[in-house]
């Protein structure tokens, strides 16, 4: 208000401002001052009531039509005194002469609506009068770039219409914003309102029911009926509407029924015509023709404003926002405020995505939005879809404007007028925003209520916590006396109808009661078979699901770590330990008890030899389920359902379920089908497995081979590979030595022969670069002419060859490079080089030797964690979009153009990759967040990413360390640099770089996508019987060896051959020679090139000639140098085969394993086939399993008999503890005897115990393993069990039979009866039966009914309790809710401040939000709480309903008492403020005080980024400063280079950027999915017409028209 009054209070410039402060400038005054000074501030309503009455009177003068009417020389004289300027004409072209403005007109007229804009008119320099609106308190900015961009798409639609003039137009107007407050909005002229199209008809309407009325005479012009206004309409058929559905008030919108609403939409589209517009445009036409175009105008402009606003999120077209040229038919829009889907987050939210409302749509005509609305429509999209990088870079330039403020909660309207829209006066200290008063004044009003209360609030929760557990006793008390007379009612009920039986029967001596005696008998035969047969069936499922869990336990135990722990206990050294006796044999021996320690040591003797035999048979048990374990790792997961236990269970539970010879003979067609199958369905099986079978065996035969192969190889070479190493090691020091001794002349001659043979090396290694660049993609398939070792490990052999070449003269640099390192980039850059080539043959060793065994291993077992882990990969891969070959495509020409300095011509591909990495390394991350102990999903997940990552970062270090690498550009010329330049398929600029990494990440995932594929066939292929694909290591290795084709052809391959080249290069002109001089000596033209092997030679006669070594040195070094490098050669060949021995020794037992596991699961297919077992297969099933066999039963013998030696021997322990404990009474000093006899028998009896364990589990997993194995194949046991299950099954079916042939019947109550009084020896059922029988249940119902009496009491009682316990309970809610009411504004009011800091800042906390949301939840359970406890008949399921909710309230109170209080600010006093209050402290200072002292506290609450109008992210410009809270500064970003500010995007405005692109790329609504146009166009219209969208918008949108 203070600030208000300072800007209508300062001196008066202009007439109109004179009569304001001369009219209100006194009751403003003392208004105020009664605010200030309240005669009683216990009632602050009253201080109002000056501002009351002021407002009224401005009210009054606002609703005169000659206040909407101002002179421009009482409101602005120096605007109504321009004369002839030469400002240009706002909104007119520069084409042509320019229009300047003559003048201004003297009469402004205010429009009627929120803002007041003034319509102004200006007099051009052509005569012609130009009419403006003037809107102040909006920033126009946002509606000047609006209508850019409408500029845009008319240019668009002016190319796509190939010449025809303004086919599709969107029609615009200038705006031009004056500041950040205001602005000028040209004029439409000929634009009729809808509203005003559907207000004159309310007119005529009126008019029209007035002259119904006899007596009445048309109304004069000046006297038309008023109309209701659209809201007064809509509500007076809701209001009805909703009574009728109970619901009183209208306030809350969110208790309106949708079927209400749209009931209430239907009825007034009904009472509205739909060709109001239709209508005026054809009155508007002189003829048929006129009309036609107009109508097909209308339409194509409809469709080009709809799919524009629905593209740009355009709301809130209500009927003022919408225009239409009566003349031309076109359609214009106004009003671009609400855009860029702001609409969705109004009060009220629209959800429609343009207007297309009854009047609208019959315009269009006979065919609605199916003809020409429609085509055109799709034509739009597909125009701005085509430009649609255009519009994009066009909005992105508003991303950065920083005159453009999107962000929803920046200061507009009348906050930013009076405030100054977030912008202090130049020169000012920045004032206080509205809505930060505004906060502060919430937060500080919430916190003096909050502290005034919490002493009641935190008792009332202390209420609600007693009284809640209360009222649930007494609800369950009240359940349970419920429950009691429902069953005595029952019982009551059974009474009753058994006495009406009797009572009919003793009146009817033809009742069927006599016959029951006949009936009843064979009743009684066929309910005994029936119960006999059941007990059979329940006896048999028992025995089948009790080793269904046995078989599941031992394979849980032989597959994870159990077996392991077991192996390693067992494998540890073992003990007996001293004899617990043997502290006690002192204490025996002078007791007299030499025979008792005599016998303790024979069982002692027994015992020790027992427990070592029985730990010799525990170790043989284990190491068989240790090999069975080796074939179970490679078992499905539900390998222990592959058994007749398991089907047996399935098969029974079905029978118990459906009792019937139906049944009976399904599950006996299920039981041949899956063990005694015909023929026909044998042989299909049987060819598929053994197809499969002799795959399996080709594989490990040419495994083998291939080992056998190489082994042979190795052979050639007797020496061990360490002994070889010795022998290098032994000529590189006698290198070192002969160059010690020889000085100078050493290293020039070592230098010189070793840089000649690098000479010869590089010439081959460009040969095999060559060659692997020439191979393209069959680089993966290149192997040496020779031995057919891969590419890679020539070239990794070649290059470590050169590297330990290097290494010599690394060691013994020449004297020029003593005070240089000109040497040293070029030789990391070398090593770095063979570093990647080592990493990369890891890659393919370490995913041979680990990966692919474990990863086949694990998804053959159905390990979940590892498909789960397959799951998310697939999905990133299927969330791109498109095919990842696609994409590649895409990368590639992205790489080409990189390279060649072209634009980007596919953005969305490196959008894509980064989406994909982003969600990869979530990926990554999730595995090591989610616990401490790593699953073999994210195991394998982890170590194959981190293979690539350190071939990743190798590559990295190389492209660094050779960019270190300072090459002349002469030197380019050398024949080996210039080659190897041509050889180079990639440059390696930061961008190329960049886009590399892209194109071998989604590699990367494409090589582990393809890995993984062909493990999951391979997998379906041995766990079936249907055949499939068999592959071996190499076409398993096969995604991988592509990946590394293609890095090595991509990013490797050139490089080491250029810094080889330019390593010689310096090193020949370290020797002497000039190699700049020499290549400018010779005559080199444009394809020729100066040979190294020529430079290396003249170096060598150089040296030579200027005495720098002789002949004879030259010699022995060379010779020294040959026999260091072919011991090398022979380590590295030696090491290479060892290494690939090992990896074939590896896969040869791996596929040994698979064939074993594959014929372990097909046994009896391979059996019933008559092929023997392959003899490759290690070991046989039945081997193991008679082994199995064997060993338990030994281990169970074993056991028998240590179990008797310990009864022994525990026997003796106990006599003598008795003993000691008698004789330490006597004699305490045998006390500590006694102590070290319980220590060493505790310990006896653990060791013991532990051994028994070992042993019980052993025989346990043995016991159930050959249960499993026997159930699941056709041996013995198996078959006897198929022949039990048979007779089974042929007793259930008799039964089935016998009951279903059985036509006698016997009810319930008949059965109940004979129960009461059987019936003996053929007793008939007679007089004397009957009533005898009738006493007894005469005597039962009087008991029943005594008892029914007091459990209804009881009943009564309880109800009344939980009525009083929950009147109670609702006492202390009534005032926990009166508590709430008194802060729930100031809650709402901060949870809207909380809002807006959200919408600028993604960060921004949201406490009181999620509070409130959670507080709602809250209430909604205590109100449903509160509705169950007061129901007339509380049921068992309203109790345990009433129950769980009470656990839920009660869980959730302390968070909902204790947040609340948390949100308020601590009152404190400050020390400069415990002052002594001043005579002119008053009312309002000392709340602004408190605000001032109390709000910083809270920073959850008060954003001080939230000050300034336009976001924190966007640069401010001008000298304007900007208000921000004290010492807080603002940051601003800046260039780390330069220390300049730089231009940043605003957040919210990206967002909107990227949903306009959405759209633009036809993902919208699913960005999955991408839809056509027609797609696209068909589901917006849908939106758009949609009745329950259209019932949902505001009334004031006014869909019924």
């Amino acid at each position: 208000m203070e600030k208000l009054y300072a800007i209508t209070s300062d001196p008066a410039e202009t007439p109109h401002e004179q009569w304001f402060q001369t009219t209100y400038g006194q009751l403003i005054e003392d208004a105020l001052e009664r605010l200030r000074n309240p005669i009683n501030p216990s009632t602050p309503h009253a201080s109002w009531q000056l501002f009351k009455q002021l407002h009224h009177s401005l009210q009054q003068r606002a609703q005169k039509r000659s206040s909407l009417v101002l002179k421009m020389d009482e409101i602005s004289s120096k605007l109504a005194g321009m004369k002839d300027t030469v400002i240009a004409m706002p909104g007119c072209g520069t084409i042509g002469e320019v229009v300047t403005i003559s003048s201004i007109g003297n009469i402004a007229q205010i429009l009627p609506t929120k803002t007041k804009p003034k319509k102004l008119v200006f007099i051009g320099s052509d005569g012609k009068k130009y009419p403006y609106l003037f809107k102040g308190l909006e920033d126009l900015h946002l509606d000047e770039r609006i209508m850019q961009f409408l500029s845009i798409v008319n240019n668009m639609f002016a190319r796509s219409d190939k010449g025809r003039s303004h086919i599709h137009r969107a029609r615009h107007y200038s705006v031009t914003p004056l500041g950040s407050r205001s602005g000028l909005i040209q004029w439409v002229d000929r634009a009729t309102p809808l509203f005003g199209l559907y207000k004159r008809w309310q007119q005529r309407e009126a008019v029209a029911q007035s002259l119904k009325h006899p007596g009445q005479s048309a109304p004069s012009t000046s006297n038309i009926p008023n109309v209701p206004r659209p809201s007064e309409v809509y509500y007076a058929k809701l209001n009805p509407a909703l009574k009728d559905r109970g619901i009183a008030s209208s306030e809350n919108r969110k208790d309106w029924p949708l079927t209400v609403q749209r009931q209430v939409l239907q009825e007034l589209l009904n009472e509205t015509p739909d060709d109001l517009l239709a209508r005026e445009l054809w009155c508007s036409s002189t003829s048929a023709r006129e009309w036609w175009e107009v109508t097909q105008t209308y339409a194509r402009s409809t469709a080009v404003m709809s799919m524009i606003g629905y593209i740009i999120g355009l709301g809130d077209r209500h009927l003022d926002n919408v225009l239409v040229d009566l003349v031309t038919g076109e359609v214009v829009h106004i009003d671009y405020n609400v855009c860029f889907e702001k609409g969705r987050s109004l009060r009220v939210p629209e959800k429609v995505p343009f207007r297309m409302t009854q009047n609208i749509e019959t315009a269009l005509g006979v065919t609605g939005v199916e003809g020409t609305f429609r085509t055109s429509c799709e034509h739009v999209i597909k125009t701005m879809r085509k430009g649609r990088e255009t519009l994009l870079t066009l909005l992105e330039a508003f991303v950065y404007d920083p005159l453009v403020d999107w962000t929803p909660g920046s200061e507009g309207g009348y906050t930013g007028a009076f405030y100054g829209g977030g912008q202090a006066e130049p020169g000012g200290e920045g004032n206080q925003s509205k809505k930060d008063m505004e906060r502060e004044i919430a937060v500080s009003m919430f916190s003096i209520r909050v502290a005034e209360m919490k002493a009641l609030w935190y008792k009332n929760r202390e209420a609600v916590q007693e009284a809640l557990p209360v009222v649930i006793k007494s609800i369950q008390s009240h359940t349970k006396c419920q429950d009691n007379l429902q069953e005595t009612l029952s019982a009551m009920a059974r009474l009753k109808e058994q006495k009406k039986m009797l009572q009919e029967a003793r009146s009817n001596i033809k009742h069927d009661l006599y016959t029951l005696p006949e009936r009843y008998e064979e009743h009684a035969v066929v309910i005994a078979t029936k119960a006999t047969i059941q007990e059979a069936i329940q006896e048999k499922l028992n025995d089948c699901e009790h080793w269904q869990k046995l078989h599941e336990s031992a394979l849980q135990m032989v597959q994870g770590p159990r077996l392991q722990q077991m192996c390693a206990e067992v494998g540890k050294p073992f003990s007996v330990g001293v004899p617990s006796f043997a502290a006690a044999i002192d204490f025996l021996q002078s007791a007299g008890q030499g025979q008792m320690v005599t016998q303790c040591e024979t069982v002692e003797s027994e015992l020790s030899a027992i427990i070592l035999q029985r730990r010799t048979l525990i170790r043989t048990c284990l190491d068989v389920l240790h090999t069975y374990a080796t074939m179970a790792g490679h078992f499905p997961r539900g390998y222990a359902e592959q058994n007749r236990s398991f089907n047996y269970q399935k098969w029974l539970q079905e029978l118990i379920c459906d009792f019937s010879s139906l049944k009976c003979q399904d599950v006996l067609s299920s039981f041949q089908n899956e063990y005694h199958p015909l023929p026909t369905s044998i042989q299909a099986n049987t060819q598929a497995v053994l197809a499969t079978d002799l795959k399996l065996q080709t594989v490990v035969r040419d495994a083998n081979a291939k080992l056998i192969k190489l082994m042979e190889r190795r052979s050639i070479e007797q020496v061990e590979t360490s002994l070889l190493g010795v022998s290098v090691h032994a000529t590189a020091t006698s290198i070192h030595q002969y160059v010690e001794e020889n000085g100078v002349y050493g290293i020039t001659s070592l230098t010189s022969v070793v840089v000649t043979a690098i000479c010869s090396l590089n010439k081959r290694y460009l040969l095999m670069e060559g060659a692997a660049a020439a191979a393209g993609d069959r680089l993966m398939d290149l192997t040496s002419r020779d031995f057919g070792d891969w590419f890679l490990d020539e070239l990794c052999s070649m290059s470590g060859n050169i590297n330990q070449l290097m290494g010599l003269l690394k060691e013994r640099p020449l004297t020029a490079f003593e005070d240089s390192d000109q040497w040293k980039p070029a030789l990391h850059a070398m090593q770095a080089s063979h570093r990647v080539y080592v990493t990369l043959q890891e890659l393919n060793i370490h995913f041979r030797n680990i990966i692919l065994p474990e990863s086949l291993k694990a998804v053959q077992a159905q390990e979940s964690s590892v498909l789960a882990f397959l799951e998310q990969l697939d999905s990133l891969v299927e969330e791109c979009g498109q095919p990842l070959d696609e994409l590649l495509s895409l990368l590639e020409i992205e790489l080409r153009n990189a390279i060649m300095g072209m634009e980007q011509t596919n953005p969305d591909a490196i959008t894509t990759v980064n989406s994909m990495r982003a969600k990869f390394d979530d990926l990554i991350q999730q595995s090591d967040a989610e616990c401490t102990e790593l699953t073999p999903g994210q195991m394998l997940l982890k170590g194959f990413n981190g293979l690539f990552v350190t071939l990743d970062s190798d590559l990295m270090a190389m492209l660094e360390a050779v960019r270190t690498v300072q090459t002349p550009d002469l030197w380019k010329k050398v024949d080996v640099i210039r080659e190897a330049k041509g050889l180079q398929m990639s440059a390696f600029s930061s961008g190329a770089v960049s886009l590399l990494g892209d194109i071998f990440f989604v590699r990367r995932v494409k090589t582990m996508q393809e890995f993984y594929e062909l493990c999951q066939k391979m997998a379906a292929t041995l766990q079936g019987n249907l055949g499939g694909d068999v592959y071996d290591d190499d076409q398993l290795s096969k995604p991988v060896r592509h990946f590394i084709a293609d890095f090595v052809r991509k990013q490797v391959i050139g490089l080491p051959s250029q810094t080889l080249g330019s390593i010689l290069c310096t090193y020949i002109n370290a020797l002497g020679v000039d190699v700049t001089a020499e290549i400018e000596l010779k005559d080199i033209g444009a394809s020729s090139k100066v040979a190294i092997e020529d430079l290396c030679k003249k170096a060598v006669d150089l040296c030579i000639k200027n005495d720098q070594f002789e002949h004879v040195h030259l010699t022995e070094v060379s010779a020294l140098t040959s026999t260091h490098d072919a011991a090398w050669r022979k380590q590295d060949l030696a090491r290479r085969l060892d290494s690939n021995i090992l990896l074939l020794q590896a896969s040869v037992q791996r596929c040994q394993i698979q064939l074993a596991s594959y014929q372990w699961l097909h046994e009896d297919v391979l059996t019933q086939a008559g092929r023997p077992l392959s003899k490759m297969v290690l070991p046989l099933r039945a081997t193991v399993m008679s082994e199995m066999k064997k060993s338990v039963q030994a281990l169970m013998s074993q056991e028998s008999n240590a179990c008797s030696v310990q009864d022994k021997y525990l026997q003796l322990e106990s006599s003598i503890c008795q003993r000691l404990k008698w004789a330490s009474g006597a004699n305490p000093s045998l006390s500590q005897t006694l102590q070290d006899f319980e220590t060493a028998q505790t310990n006896r009896n653990t060791l013991l115990q532990a051994e028994s364990k070992l042993a019980s589990d052993a025989i346990k997993m043995c016991n159930a393993i050959r249960h499993c194995e026997a159930m699941r194949t056709r041996t013995q046991d198996g078959m006897a069990a198929d022949n039990n299950f048979m007779i089974l099954l042929a007793r259930c079916q008799e039964s089935c039979n016998l009951t279903e042939s059985c036509e006698t019947t016997v009810t319930k109550v008949e059965e109940r009866l004979v129960e009461i009084k059987p019936l003996k020896n053929g007793q008939a059922v007679d007089a004397e039966w009957i009533r005898s029988v009738l006493e007894h249940l005469t005597r039962e119902i009087g008991v029943v009914g005594g008892s029914m009496a007091k459990i209804k009491a009881a009943v009564e009682a309880s109800k009344t309790d939980v009525k009083a316990k929950v009147s109670s309970l609702k006492t202390v809610l009534s005032s926990h809710h009166k508590l709430m009411s008194e802060v729930r504004s100031s809650l709402k009011a901060m949870a809207k401040y909380e809002e807006q800091d959200g919408e600028c800042d993604d960060e921004a906390p949201d406490d009181v939000r999620e509070y409130l949301i959670t507080y709602r939840a809250f209430s909604e359970t205590v109100s449903q709480f509160m509705k169950l406890a007061t129901a007339d008949e509380i049921t068992s399921d309203i109790a345990i309903e009433i129950e769980s909710m009470a656990e839920t309230i009660l869980g959730k109170i302390n968070s909902i008492y204790n947040d609340l209080v948390q949100f308020a600010s601590p009152l404190k006093v400050e020390a400069s403020d415990r002052e002594e209050p001043s005579a002119s402290l008053n009312f309002a200072t000392a709340l602004k005080k408190t605000v001032d002292k109390d709000v910083p506290k809270r920073p959850v609450i008060l954003r001080p980024d939230l000050s300034t109008g336009t976001p924190p992210a966007s640069p401010q410009t001008g000298t304007t400063k900007v208000s921000a809270p004290v010492g807080k500064k603002e940051k601003i970003s800046r260039d780390p280079r330069t220390g300049k500010a730089i231009q940043e995007r605003n957040s919210y405005a990206v967002g909107v950027w990227r949903r306009v692109k959405m759209k633009l790329d036809g993902r919208d609504p699913d960005i999955s999915k991408r839809l056509s146009v027609a797609e696209q166009v068909e589901y917006v219209i849908r939106e758009a017409t949609d009745v329950d969208n259209l019932a949902l918008l505001y009334e004031g949108w006014t869909p019924w028209v």
